[in-house]
């Protein structure tokens, strides 16, 4: 039906300044705490979201009155059996604000951030049953909301957010980690990527994503296949990208791997006739059409592809 998405980070931001009060203030106690609260705007977001549609789905003349029958004289959606998700961001900021890592840096910051997320999931399935809403975890895309975010607690928190931030803060293009993704640019190898994000995957049901970006490398298929298949019988990774970067030249109608200032083939330099495109997120776009901080974070993308090795 919808997606509301957590600032986590501003979690981390709040045990900071409480610290300075209370010293011997656990962090995931007071995550746990401040995560409720959240989840209770949540569940009133949705169910507000949920009586309105209602009422404008049995509307004449509304949009959402079409979807009432199909053909077959089906609903096309049942209003109670629709699913409301709580989008994540932030979770790498959030874990380095409480314990002073960055989730793929240690084993005490994957820990905790696996704890918060579990306990995420098992509060949201005791608030759906406690409202009858079928609600659960999702990685929300935030392609331009994770900047929004970074940018009001560059505002409201100063002091203490600019620490965490990601991205040019001189130039304001900041965002947040993705998700409960590692950092893009976090200094690991593929394969440790996967295992790690891949933790997570069972409690965010919602939808969940690992990405490879390999840039204009053009991996060997038997590489790639061994990565897949050793993903599939040996991690509990629910989707894995593997997202190349090209570019489309008008002039010559040629395509060139990787994102070129300059077609290869007929040396035509003309912006206006050249389209660089990879993924954004969920999808390929034209990366001319990104806000700045999606650029930014693309300049700082790892990208490489390796044969795989053993994934334990």
């Amino acid at each position: 039906m919808q997606n509301i998405t957590l600032n986590m980070p501003r979690v981390g931001y709040k045990y900071i300044l409480e610290r300075e009060k209370n010293k011997g203030i656990d962090p995931y106690e007071f995550a746990k705490q401040e995560l409720e609260r959240l989840l209770e705007v949540c569940v009133t977001a949705h169910k507000a979201k949920k009586k309105y549609i209602r009422r404008i789905f049995h509307l004449p003349g509304s949009p959402l009155h079409l979807l009432k029958y199909g053909m077959d004289g089906k609903g096309y959606m049942d209003i109670e059996k629709v699913t409301y998700l709580v989008g994540l961001l932030g979770l790498n900021e959030m874990v380095q604000a409480l314990c002073g890592k960055e989730i793929h840096e240690s084993e005490e910051a994957q820990d905790l951030g696996l704890r918060i997320i579990a306990y995420l999931s098992l509060k949201l399935d005791e608030l759906g049953e406690r409202e009858g809403l079928h609600m659960v975890l999702e990685e929300s895309p935030a392609e331009s909301t994770s900047k929004r975010l970074a940018k009001l607690d560059d505002y409201y928190y100063n002091g203490t957010a600019s620490k965490f931030i990601r991205g040019d803060k001189e130039n304001g293009a900041i965002y947040y980690t993705n998700s409960i993704h590692f950092r893009e640019d976090s200094p690991v190898s593929f394969v440790d990527r996967i295992k790690g994000q891949s933790k997570f995957h069972a409690m965010v049901s919602g939808g969940s994503i690992v990405h490879l970006w390999v840039g204009e490398n053009l991996p060997d298929p038997d590489s790639v296949m061994s990565l897949i298949k050793k993903t599939h019988e040996q991690t509990r990774c629910t989707q894995l990208t593997i997202s190349p970067e090209f570019t489309l030249c008008e002039k010559c109608l040629t395509r060139t791997p990787g994102l070129k200032d300059k077609c290869n083939h007929c040396g035509c330099d003309d912006y206006r006739l050249l389209t660089q495109i990879t993924r954004v997120v969920g999808y390929f776009s034209k990366v001319l059409n990104w806000v700045d901080s999606k650029k930014e974070e693309l300049s700082r993308r790892q990208r490489e592809f390796a044969v795989c090795e053993e994934i334990e």
